[in-house]
């Protein structure tokens, strides 16, 4: 992806900028759609669950980052599916357009704060590498973590639909 990037004009710098953002854009897409639009809310619960398991459990397997990863993700679609998506309902408010704008930043939103703990557990050396410094700050900060981690939340209550 990034010789493609390079191609078409994107500074060298800022190639894995790019194809973060257009990787966040086409999972939020995703996303959306995978977990059924209108159970984003109850996504939104089975990754912050997710990363808590993920976090507390210590088994040698899950020193590798990319074993982390895919528990994680695992963990998340599981919890959804098993768990939240029959029990948790948030409905988003909004009439025709503006209903699809909140989804899609609703989805963005989650996928930012998969791709900030996935980061986290990447090893640094891959890590900027990959990033610029701005999007380093955006990302990889401590106070990057805490917002990202309150803004999904924060939206899904600002936004959601009041019977």
């Amino acid at each position: 992806m990034t010789n493609f990037l390079i191609n078409i004009g994107v500074p060298k710098l800022y190639t894995g900028d790019v194809s973060l953002f257009l990787t966040m854009i086409l999972a939020g897409i995703v996303l959306m759609f995978l977990v059924k639009k209108t159970k984003l809310g109850a996504f939104t619960y089975a990754v912050y669950d997710s990363y808590f398991i993920t976090k507390v459990l210590y088994f040698d397997f899950m020193d590798k980052f990319s074993t982390k990863i895919l528990v994680f993700l695992g963990l998340a679609f599981g919890l959804h599916y098993l768990l939240f998506k029959p029990t948790v309902v948030v409905k988003l408010g909004g009439r025709g357009i503006m209903k699809w704008v909140r989804r899609i930043f609703i989805a963005f939103l989650i996928v930012g704060l998969m791709a900030t703990i996935i980061l986290s557990w990447m090893p640094k050396k891959e890590v900027l590498d990959l990033l610029s410094p701005f999007s380093l700050k955006i990302f990889t900060t401590k106070s990057a973590h805490l917002l990202w981690a309150i803004i999904p939340l924060l939206s899904l209550f600002a936004i959601r639909r009041k019977d």
